[in-house]
């Protein structure tokens, strides 16, 4: 039964963009949470490498450092930008901390080298180590701090559970995490199996249901003796079936937004 207020509309290209490439997202997560190990990983390298080679900021190494940095940069947000806005904002804050704690020790590294050629015998010698040693400091303090932000927005992305307090009780959205999302690969893969045409969602709907098809996110369906998450615009095996009420009647799904409707 819908619980959430909202409007599907078909045929729409921006809502079937998005829900492919959340699609992709979501199947290939695992793979994503990988590339993040990896990623956080040459970050490490990077930062350390730069903390003791001292690069200058105007030569090649340092430019070709900064495009691997943003690049591993981007694919960390990639798996935090889809994960709501919590993530979001923890994840970008850590992300850009990561940046400056890897662009500033170059940086400072350039100004020190400049005032060395501006005074050659040493004068300025107590300026250039009382900036050094607040600088390696405070680089240190962003990089942890930024990797430390990153790590628990992924972890309030993907395994919120780890944060929660014992005995908690669970999200009323958790009793759809047992059921399989229906994916358009999937008719492809049982058209193989079964010859069965395929037809609208819709179609199994009544009139009345079709209208009021834009409260779910997902119809609760069984394709081939297995309950299914279905989006609204999906094509199903012709003898699928909704799930429905035993009392009411109604279609039993998941709907957009939680709190507007019982």
């Amino acid at each position: 039964m819908a619980a959430r207020f909202g409007t599907f509309h078909k045929g729409n290209d921006y809502s079937r963009y998005y829900f492919r490439i959340y699609e992709w997202l979501h199947r290939n997560k695992s793979l994503l949470l990988a590339l993040n190990i990896i990623s956080i990983m040459m970050l490490f390298f990077i930062h350390f490498f730069i903390l003791t080679a001292q690069i200058n900021p105007s030569s090649t190494d340092e430019k070709i450092l900064q495009i691997i940095t943003i690049s591993l940069i981007s694919i960390i947000a990639l798996a935090i930008i889809w994960r709501g806005t919590i993530c979001i904002a923890i994840g970008i804050l850590g992300l850009s901390l990561i940046y400056a704690s890897i662009l500033l020790p170059s940086y400072v590294h350039g100004i020190l080298q400049d005032e060395k050629q501006s005074y050659p015998d040493g004068k300025n010698k107590t300026t250039m180590l009382t900036i050094d040693q607040p600088i390696f400091v405070a680089t240190q303090g962003f990089f942890f701090l930024g990797i430390a932000m990153v790590v628990l927005s992924l972890v309030i992305g993907y395994r919120p559970d780890l944060l929660y307090v014992r005995n908690r009780p669970e999200s009323f959205d958790t009793i759809w995490d047992k059921y399989p999302i229906w994916y358009d690969y999937n008719k492809k893969l049982l058209s193989r199996r079964y010859s069965e045409p395929m037809v609208y969602l819709k179609s199994l709907m009544t009139p009345e249901e079709s209208y009021l098809v834009w409260r779910y996110e997902y119809i609760l369906a069984d394709v081939y003796d297995t309950p299914h998450l279905v989006k609204p615009d999906s094509y199903l095996p012709k003898s699928s079936v909704i799930f429905r009420d035993k009392e009411s009647g109604k279609m039993i799904g998941k709907a957009k937004y939680v709190g507007y409707f019982v």
